[in-house]
């Protein structure tokens, strides 16, 4: 309504204006004049404080949108870190098979799952691909993921190394002691039957060694966090953390005998 009023107020104004622009400059007509100069000036100020006080209800300025545009770019941004951190493990990935001499056959993880204790992939490669039960799974960094347990002809099922019911024999390194670890769950080993005088310390790497010759390279599995010093056993026993994590992981790698 007080648009409205402005409204006819500007008009009422200049048709004012323009009539006592026909007359002389009496002093009359100089004050009429000069009370419809200053009726302009107050119904524009009127139809331009209604228009600000429209704009303000809309809440969009000048910079209405700045805020959805600032969110679109830092997903963008997101999106495309994520995208540079995939094709580097691919990479790192492609570069492995290249290096290695063995039949390396890349999968992608379909699914990760978790109940209680234990965990496991889904990868979307199978026995029509060359996977077969007991082939070890390795990441980029050739870190031991798990072991196939299940192959269906286009999809397998990847237990994780410390899932409990794992065992492997290994070797700790540098110490090059022969031992045997048992998967406890939560990402955790036992490290048992070191012998008593070895050198073995935290830090050292747990380390799966090729079965029978069967021309696998050495796997890293994790590394030894604690010792117990216990005396009057005939072998000392540890605890090792799994160094992979399956849980981030697209893309990995099953190692298949030569």
């Amino acid at each position: 309504m007080r648009k409205k009023y402005g409204i006819i107020s500007i008009v009422l104004a200049l048709a004012l204006s323009g009539s006592v622009a026909l007359f002389s400059s009496s002093p009359p007509v100089l004050a009429v004049r000069g009370g419809s100069v200053r009726l302009s000036l107050w119904a524009v100020r009127s139809v331009g404080g209604v228009v600000g006080a429209g704009q303000g209800v809309s809440g969009r300025g000048p910079c209405g949108d700045c805020d959805n545009d600032r969110i679109g770019r830092d997903v963008a941004e997101a999106k495309l870190a994520r995208a540079e951190e995939e094709n580097d493990r691919l990479k790192e990935l492609l570069d492995l098979k290249r290096q290695s001499g063995e039949s390396l056959i890349p999968a992608d993880v379909a699914l990760y799952n978790q109940e209680w204790d234990r965990e496991w992939l889904i990868i979307n490669r199978g026995t029509e691909d060359g996977v077969r039960v007991g082939d070890p799974v390795i990441d980029e960094r050739r870190l031991l993921v798990g072991e196939v347990v299940e192959a269906a002809a286009r999809s397998a099922t990847v237990t994780i190394a410390s899932n409990k019911g794992t065992s492997f024999a290994v070797v700790l390194a540098p110490s090059g002691e022969s031992v045997l670890t048992h998967g406890l769950g939560a990402r955790a080993f036992s490290v048992d039957l070191i012998p008593p005088d070895s050198t073995v310390a935290p830090g050292d790497m747990v380390v799966r060694k090729p079965k029978n010759n069967s021309g696998f390279s050495d796997i890293f599995i994790g590394n030894i966090v604690r010792l117990d010093e216990r005396t009057g056993g005939a072998f000392k026993t540890g605890r090792a953390v799994l160094l992979s994590r399956p849980e981030s992981l697209d893309h990995v790698m099953v190692v298949t005998a030569p």
